[in-house]
């Protein structure tokens, strides 16, 4: 046998011993490569969840960011709210401090104040006798009224005042009964302002005025019965207003 033929021979030889070992290192081969691609395919799915799993927790933490700032945000308002609510609770405080002194000063004093205009109704021309007198009932029954509160009595008292101040500024007609010569008498009483008040009778023969010096109704000259008369008639609009000649001052 020629040394070609050998050679030959001894290749099939060789590929018929190593076919199957190369067979298994194939398969071990291929079965390697598909368990690191699997290896990797479940590589990159655990990295595609951890991605969306790492948003969803940023996201959360931004949120949570959020919240918190907004939280500190409240917090800081609400400190600031507290702050304020404190700081009107402590004037709040002061002030009934000063109302509860002002109380104690306002109190008596408005007893005086009504106690005083009552003297001086008494004292005053006479005019509206009823009206004035329930007036001063009134303020004394609201100021021992324990169901008011203090500034409604403060109300009702100046109330009275600039009422009887606003006399001082206003002309009144009143029909009403004077004793005269010992006799009970029918008068039309004739009020300007506080500066005078004067009487006429019905029958307008005789006319008079309210003397201050000696607190009593006093006649007057018939000189001025004309003038009181027109006074009146013009005070009830009967007449235009004129210029008025009336006694004035105390009487001699």
């Amino acid at each position: 046998m020629r040394k070609s033929e050998i050679s030959i021979v001894l290749i099939c030889f060789g590929l018929i011993f190593y076919a199957p070992a190369f067979a298994e290192d194939v398969e071990r081969i291929e079965k390697s490569l598909k368990e690191a691609i699997h290896e990797e395919l479940a590589a990159q799915k655990e990295v595609q969840e951890w991605s969306a799993e790492k948003e969803a927790i940023i996201n959360d933490l931004l949120d949570l960011k959020t919240r918190l700032d907004w939280n500190r945000f409240q917090n800081r308002k609400y400190k600031a709210y507290v702050y304020q609510k404190a700081e009107e609770v402590n004037d709040l405080k002061t002030q009934k401090e000063k109302l509860a002194s002002m109380r104690m000063e306002l109190e008596p004093y408005l007893s005086q104040v009504v106690s005083d205009l009552k003297d001086r109704i008494v004292s005053d021309v006479p005019f509206l006798d009823e009206e004035r007198s329930r007036r001063i009932t009134f303020l004394e029954e609201s100021l021992l009224d324990p169901s008011l509160n203090l500034g409604e009595r403060l109300r009702r008292v100046l109330e009275a005042l600039r009422v009887e101040a606003g006399y001082g500024n206003s002309v009144g007609i009143e029909e009403t009964k004077l004793v005269l010569n010992g006799e009970p008498t029918l008068v039309t009483m004739t009020r300007v302002g506080r500066v005078g008040i004067f009487y006429t009778t019905n029958d307008r023969k005789q006319a008079g005025k309210w003397d201050k010096v000696s607190q009593s109704w006093q006649p007057v000259s018939d000189d001025y019965l004309p003038d009181i008369l027109r006074t009146t008639e013009i005070i009830q609009q009967k007449r235009a207003a004129e210029l008025v000649d009336l006694p004035i001052g105390p009487t001699r």
